[in-house]
């Protein structure tokens, strides 16, 4: 009896392992709709469904398919590489008949400055994302151009801008290799110039840098005694005061890798706008007109000023502060300044820099996109490093750039 019912529990697991196996969808080969096929089919050498999906441990599929099952409406490949202008295959993209010779993704392209990009970089980006190599399927047939060839619409739609397109961004791509260019033959002054600074302190002020260097050093690694840290920490403070006072240079920030940002210490930079222009256009009342002030490595501050027909300015009231110099929060392409005068009814102000290579030194604009946080574009020829020259190789088309 026990034999009996052990015979008949196998029985019941092949059974239902049969079943199993058996439920394999597919579209067979010559045929249109899916249907189920046998187990006894599966992994048997022969090829019998469109996808090859019978035949998973066989290899006995080819790779190859019909050009008649290429955009037929149905998904035979994996990788629906077979349907690209159907959206048959779940998972894939329409692809763009053509495209500029740039592909990957895009940042989004808001008003605000990308604070992942660079100016530079996304003034390219947002050029180079006008002919994607591919879109989501929702975007096509919205009689919306989205590929440059206008082929993710109907005929008639769109015009073909792609080779407009390409000639803009080649122009674009090899005028800020000028930029970068001339920017960084001035990055070499502006080495050698910090080089000098240091070179230039006398005796006393050299021991000073070094005693402050040493004593830092074991400040941070605690080997000052626990009863010492405060008076040792007053004395770092004072040194740390006279040498910036003797070579406007902070012991305690970072200037780049060679110190290049060094020569914009001790330096100031002003840019006028109203509160229309900064806030986007976002601002309802009558607009006053107000006075920037980067300082970098130390504080930004705003005043509101009066314009005068001449030109000039005068200042309307005391200034107000933005920020305090903080960190690196991208090394060398994006500054943060925090702990600024708190907003009536809101936070702290505060201010992000977004560093980028240009031929001067220049605020080049100035936004408030959100309530008392400050986004400032400043251009100087410190950050036209090999980092920007790299980003522009990997954007430019196939050539040579010195």
């Amino acid at each position: 009896e026990v034999r009996m019912k052990t015979q008949n529990l196998i029985l019941l697991l092949l059974a239902f392992l049969s079943v199993i196996l058996a439920d394999l969808t597919c579209i067979p080969i010559g045929e249109e709709k899916p249907k189920k096929i046998s187990s006894k089919w599966i992994n048997d050498g022969y090829c019998d469904c469109r996808d090859g999906s019978d035949e998973t441990e066989t290899g006995a599929c080819p790779k190859k398919i019909s050009s008649k099952w290429i955009n037929d409406g149905y998904c035979d490949c994996r990788d629906g590489s077979d349907e690209t202008e159907t959206g048959a295959c779940p998972k894939t993209r329409f692809q763009c008949k053509k495209s500029l010779p740039i592909s990957g993704d895009f940042p989004p392209m808001n008003f605000s400055i990308d604070w992942f990009y660079t100016k530079n970089e996304w003034q390219v980006l947002r050029l180079a994302s006008r002919g994607p190599p591919s879109i989501d399927w929702s975007k096509t047939r919205d009689k919306i151009c989205d590929c440059c060839d206008g082929s993710d619409e109907l005929p008639g739609t769109c015009t073909d801008r792609c080779n407009e397109f390409s000639q803009d961004l080649e122009d674009l791509v090899q005028s800020q290799f000028e930029t970068f260019n001339q920017g960084n033959n001035k990055r070499r002054k502006y080495v050698r110039a910090a080089k000098q600074i240091l070179s230039n302190m006398d005796a006393e002020t050299q021991e000073m840098n070094t005693n402050f260097q040493d004593t830092a050093r074991a400040f941070q690694q605690g080997a000052i005694p626990q009863y010492q840290q405060e008076e040792v920490a007053h004395y770092l403070q004072s040194l740390r005061t006279e040498l910036i006072s003797r070579s406007k240079i902070d012991p305690n920030k970072d200037y780049g890798t060679t110190r290049e940002f060094a020569v914009l210490a001790g330096n100031c930079f002003n840019f006028t706008s109203n509160e229309k222009e900064f806030k986007g256009g976002s601002f309802d009342g009558i607009p006053a007109d107000f006075l920037f002030t980067f300082c970098p490595f130390r504080r930004v501050t705003q005043q509101r000023i009066q314009l005068e027909n001449s030109g000039s300015f005068k200042l309307m009231d005391g200034p107000s502060l933005l920020g305090i110099w903080e960190a690196w929060t991208r090394p060398y392409e994006e500054m943060s300044y925090a702990n600024g005068d708190t907003c009536w009814n809101g936070p702290a102000r505060h201010v992000r820099v977004d560093v980028q290579c240009g031929v001067e030194d220049r605020i080049r604009n100035i936004l408030e996109p959100s309530k008392c946080i400050y986004e400032i574009l400043f251009e100087t020829p410190a950050a036209c490093n090999s980092n920007f020259k790299n980003f522009l190789n990997r954007m430019a088309k196939p050539q040579t750039h010195p």
